[in-house]
């Protein structure tokens, strides 16, 4: 993730005491800060959403040169 970007919106999220103690957790393995952790996360797993449901496969179709 590029790190030098202005970052000029915020995301707040809810989230029960078990689930950021386990956030925490995983970031500190992952050796990132809180957020930082997080938005790796959620971005990597919005990349593969959008592409999957963005990319057109064409299956059966022959092309003609």
């Amino acid at each position: 993730m590029e790190t030098s970007a202005i970052k000029q919106s915020r995301l707040n999220i809810r989230c029960d005491m078990r689930t950021k103690a386990l956030l925490d957790k995983a970031a500190t393995y992952a050796h990132l800060s809180l957020s930082e952790f997080v938005l790796s996360q959620a971005l990597a797993s919005a990349e593969k959403i959008v592409q999957a449901n963005e990319n057109i496969t064409l299956e059966g179709v022959r092309t003609f040169v």
